[in-house]
């Protein structure tokens, strides 16, 4: 793999993209966003099927809300927004509307980690695994590229349960060029005999950089 030769590709156009794709043939689909559609492309879906698309603006508890109501009367609900946005400001709706109660809603996020620099702290999300990952009930995913982010969205749509799924904003390379997804287990990318080094979403390709310098210091690094 040339790490310098990779295609890149961004998370959330392709989130977007799966979900227009999903809602073809799955009507129980409804997509809540948050004022931030257009960044995270989730108005693919509303331009598609605006009778399934619903805008709540800058009001994250209410949409979370609401998603636990459709999902408690047999409907699919995306929530779309940014993941500072998707998890500590909605966090108590989340809690008890959606987490105790093991209801099916899934929370696509973007704009995760520090990736937002430029918007300031309040748009930064550095906690939001840890704070997703103490709530009973909630899968939690974090694809590394666009091919993995499609599978994930496939996945999560047609698994029972609430699921929270962390996007990026900037285009990332592209590292599978086959479906290999699978859920709850660790995906082995290269061996090695000295070092290991776990990854998930975009620091993947940072963690392969890292592992291609320590070969040159004669550190076979496995990830």
């Amino acid at each position: 793999m040339n790490l310098n030769d990779l295609e890149m590709a961004e998370t959330r156009v392709t989130a977007g993209e799966t979900l227009v794709e999903l809602g073809k043939t799955n009507e129980k689909i409804v997509v809540l966003g948050g004022d931030l559609s257009k960044s995270t492309h989730a108005n693919k879906f509303g331009a598609a099927y605006p009778d399934r698309f619903y805008d709540f603006g800058p009001a994250e508890q209410n949409m979370v809300s609401v998603a636990a109501g459709l999902a408690s009367s047999g409907k699919i609900p995306v929530v779309s927004t940014f993941a500072v946005f998707g998890s500590s400001r909605p966090y108590d709706q989340i809690r008890v509307g959606v987490s105790q109660s093991n209801l099916d809603v899934k929370i696509i996020v973007t704009h995760a980690g520090l990736i937002t620099g430029q918007d300031g702290v309040s748009a930064q999300s550095i906690e939001d695994i840890a704070i997703m990952n103490a709530l009973p009930n909630f899968n939690i995913i974090v694809p590394t590229d666009s091919v993995e982010t499609r599978s994930a969205i496939k996945y999560a749509i047609n698994t029972k349960g609430p699921f929270y799924i962390r996007l990026s904003r900037p285009p990332t390379p592209i590292i599978h060029q086959n479906d290999t997804f699978q859920f709850g287990k660790a995906e082995s990318i290269r061996n090695g005999s000295d070092v290991t080094i776990v990854a998930c979403g975009i620091m993947v390709i940072a963690a392969l950089h890292a592992a291609h310098n320590l070969e040159k210091k004669v550190y076979l690094a496995e990830f």
